[in-house]
């Protein structure tokens, strides 16, 4: 069985006028118990997708600066064209990836879909993954129903950190960080940690 956690960093939070410029993602073989593919892609906006007002305040930069250094990554199709490419070449024969994430049903999906939605992929991301996705927050909130009050708020950081898995000091934004943390947090929950 394989799985793929995903994680992307977004222009905002509406995937109609927002875009990916950053998706992480993880390729992991639960027979071999390990990685295949790490990797994260930096891309620019589709045309007409928009950055939110704030959303430079999430990256502690500018509005200015961010744009300049999300314009200047390569295009997108360049990226899709990666990802697919490392999905094709591991995907197991006649079966598909289960795809995970924290908030991805909430979020991330939304966005990857219209990421392959704007690369012309038909139907391509249900020949890929399994429905529903496993979103790891749903699944964390089930294990910790009883402590629920207790957490100031149910941001990976903050569940991550109960659970005993080391994270950075503070939410720095990036993908790959979050979606090695995604990882940790699922194989744990699942009694399955490498």
């Amino acid at each position: 069985m394989r799985y793929v956690f995903v994680d992307v960093e977004t222009t905002g939070l509406d995937h109609k006028e927002n875009g990916i410029f950053e998706l992480s993602y993880i390729i992991y073989d639960t027979e071999e118990k390990k990685d295949l593919v790490s990797k994260t892609l930096k891309m620019k906006l589709f045309p007409g997708q928009k950055f939110s007002s704030d959303v430079h305040l999430l990256f502690k930069t500018t509005p200015q600066e961010l744009r300049e250094s999300i314009m200047s990554n390569p295009e997108p199709e360049r990226a899709y064209s990666e990802f697919i490419s490392d999905l094709t070449k591991y995907q197991p024969k006649g079966d598909k990836y289960f795809i995970v994430g924290y908030n991805y049903l909430g979020f991330d999906d939304k966005f990857v879909r219209e990421f392959f939605r704007l690369n012309n992929a038909g139907n391509l991301y249900q020949k890929l993954f399994w429905w529903p996705p496993i979103d790891v927050s749903v699944l964390a909130m089930e294990m910790f129903k009883e402590h629920r009050a207790k957490f100031e708020n149910f941001k990976q950081i903050t569940i991550a950190r109960f659970m005993g898995i080391p994270t950075p000091i503070v939410d720095s934004h990036n993908s790959m960080e979050d979606v090695q943390i995604t990882k940790k947090m699922y194989l744990k929950l699942m009694g399955e940690e490498n």
